[in-house]
């Protein structure tokens, strides 16, 4: 039930150091992850719906991040800030252990 007058951007934004690969096996499974969502947590998603007027988006950190230059609350989205403390470097990540930033 969003701002109708809103060109909400749907595509998936990833971090750059994620590679095109990657980037479209996540696209692949996204419609079966929607609806799985979608089917347990139904009710949730449509109050939230309610309530946001601009779409969610992940913006993504890391050590070799520079300092976050935006002003957030200027952004057509409301942000997500999602932390990496691995270090990535020329696409190879250096792997930190416990840092919570991998799939296990």
């Amino acid at each position: 039930n969003h701002n109708n007058n809103f060109k909400w951007d749907s595509k998936l934004h990833m971090p750059h150091w994620i590679s095109q690969r990657e980037c479209e096996l996540i696209e692949q499974k996204l419609e079966s992850l929607i609806c799985n969502i979608e089917q347990f947590a139904n009710d949730q998603i449509s109050k939230l719906s309610n309530i946001l007027n601009k779409p969610l988006r992940t913006l993504w950190i890391s050590p070799t991040s520079t300092t976050l230059e935006i002003q957030l609350e200027n952004l057509d989205f409301y942000s997500i800030i999602c932390v990496s403390a691995s270090s990535i470097e020329n696409q190879d990540s250096t792997y930190i252990q416990g840092a919570g930033d991998d799939e296990e």
